[in-house]
């Protein structure tokens, strides 16, 4: 039987990455549409916390290695 392992932290890095850049561009979309800001300031704050938790996993690997 062969053994399967699930996702590694990298795999789930990128989930979060290509979630957050579909909710990105969900929200301009809707922000464009509706015409409000709001929904513009939630796609930067969220750009902003995706680039935040990239900038710490990579410090936390090279302070690995």
């Amino acid at each position: 039987m062969a053994h399967c392992e699930g996702p590694s932290s990298r795999d789930r890095l990128m989930g979060l990455l290509l979630l957050t850049t579909t909710g990105t561009a969900v929200l301009l979309i809707l922000a464009q549409a509706t015409e409000m800001a709001a929904l513009r300031d939630a796609a930067l704050a969220l750009v902003a916390l995706a680039a935040l938790i990239v900038i710490v996993r990579v410090a936390g690997e090279q302070a690995r290695a």
